[in-house]
């Protein structure tokens, strides 16, 4: 995960957020962002940056930049709602501490506009003898099956990031698309392919797992946490690493985080920013 937006937002997205946002006149907003790498994550939280994020989903968008910008946005305004809610709470109002507490941190809110950036952008690319897996739709068994390929033909290096790919893979579809991962039966071929992409010990056990691993949606949740802690095992950023640890742990709170940000300021706008759900 990137340490701030200067290598995610352009110089004109930063340009766009700057002038909804209050930058000083006279100053130029891409300047003033990338000198002050903080106050990007504050901007796009504030009321303006959400009536930015309305006029930028108005229109389909000719380039990633503003989908990018609009997820940022969307991210950052869902965590302040979350985080004023929890401060404000009362004797009659339950508060989910956990959802407050991933919120909360900026490094969770950057991850989940990376997670949700990339099925924006279509970075994931297979080879495979097949299809490549971005020709399916995510929580697809195909789709399931070029990542796993993927995991066992790099080596030991880019082995971790096709593990993270697994795991953004899970927690995305489990997020956004559910259903369908529900809809897409698991058969023994699947499952034998899944032992080479899990600890030894699990696999040993998958046997015993298996009445109740009858869908992609159930495989996504069992292992989805799994393949974010294998991927964090072998990295040496401390940051990431970190990051990765937390999205592990907290897997269902993630979960919850990302529908809320997908029911709430993105809700309109799900099946033309993310293509690959619909």
């Amino acid at each position: 995960m990137g340490h701030d937006y200067r290598e995610h937002l352009s110089n004109s997205a930063l340009r766009l957020l700057g002038q909804a946002t209050g930058v000083p006149a006279g100053v130029d907003p891409a300047l003033f962002f990338q000198e002050r790498p903080h106050d990007i994550s504050v901007a796009l939280a504030t009321p303006g940056a959400e009536h930015l994020l309305a006029e930028l989903l108005r229109e389909p968008a000719e380039s990633a930049q503003p989908a990018v910008l609009s997820i940022a946005i969307a991210v950052h305004r869902t965590a302040q709602e979350i985080c004023q809610a929890g401060w404000s709470f009362n004797d009659t109002s339950p508060v989910d501490l956990a959802l407050v507490r991933f919120a909360g941190q900026s490094e969770c809110q950057r991850f989940t506009v990376e997670l949700l950036r990339s099925f924006v952008r279509h970075q994931i690319v297979v080879d495979t003898d097949e299809e490549p897996a971005t020709q399916h739709g995510v929580a697809s068994v195909e789709r399931l099956h070029g990542l796993i390929h993927l995991a066992n033909e790099v080596g030991d290096f880019e082995r971790t990031g096709a593990l993270r790919l697994l795991g953004d893979e899970a927690l995305f579809a489990v997020s956004m698309c559910p259903r369908a991962a529900l809809d897409q039966p698991v058969d023994p071929h699947l499952l034998a392919r899944l032992r080479t992409v899990l600890p030894r010990a699990m696999s040993r056990v998958i046997d015993e797992m298996t009445p109740n691993l009858r869908t992609v949606l159930d495989l996504y949740l069992h292992f989805g946490p799994i393949w974010y802690r294998m991927s964090a095992t072998s990295l040496l950023h401390a940051p990431n690493r970190d990051m990765l640890r937390i999205a592990a742990a907290d897997f269902a709170t993630a979960r919850r985080f990302v529908v809320r940000v997908a029911q709430g300021h993105l809700a309109p706008y799900n099946e033309s920013l993310f293509v690959d759900i619909a």
